[in-house]
């Protein structure tokens, strides 16, 4: 077991690599970005509404509820019409992460506020909020500014992932030669 998470460093510097690519291939393409999200967040409604169907006909009858039934069927007609009206789904995704990043920016401000008087990182707590509250803004009130919000920060996170797993890679590979010259003066020194 050791031998495999040692030796598998490659692994996790290639995967490194990937999430980089992905990071810029998403940062580049918001609209498409948003598009994936928002049907992946539909095809997800729609297999929760499916399957909860397909659960109803498989219960035995003294456990069938009708509201279950009923609540299935509307959560797999929702995810029906997001699939079918992409461009609302699209909307509404951005309007949805726009009020996330009003309150994201509401509570760091609120609090950077209440202790400006602890100096610079408090100061800085208050900027982030700023920032946070006018792309919130700008997502709720712009589809396409949603879009590159959006694309951005995920694009962001891939980045800062790709970089840590890249990180992460030579660790181990580190580590793989610090164990293995370990072992081998515990080999030399043991009796034949």
């Amino acid at each position: 077991m050791l031998a495999t998470i040692l030796k598998k460093w490659w692994v996790i510097l290639i995967q490194g690599i990937l999430m980089i690519i992905l990071a810029f291939l998403v940062m580049n393409n918001p609209i498409s970005t948003l598009a994936g999200i928002s049907l992946t967040v539909a095809t997800i409604i729609l297999l929760i509404g499916v399957l909860g169907v397909v659960w109803w006909f498989s219960a035995p009858k003294d456990e069938r509820e009708t509201s279950t039934l009923v609540w299935s069927l509307v959560t797999a007609v929702i995810g029906l019409l997001m699939a079918a009206k992409l461009g609302v789904t699209m909307l509404t995704v951005t309007v949805l992460f726009g009020i996330m990043l009003l309150a994201n920016g509401y509570h760091l401000v609120k609090n950077g506020w209440a202790n400006r008087e602890l100096g610079a990182q408090a100061w800085l707590v208050i900027i982030v909020g700023i920032l946070s509250l006018v792309c919130g803004l700008m997502s709720i009130f712009n589809i396409g500014l949603g879009a590159i919000t959006i694309s951005v920060i995920l694009g962001y996170q891939f980045l800062l992932a790709g970089i840590a797993l890249i990180a992460l890679a030579f660790l181990k590979k580190r580590l793989e030669k610090n164990v293995s010259s370990a072992v081998d003066n515990l080999k030399t020194r043991l009796p034949q």
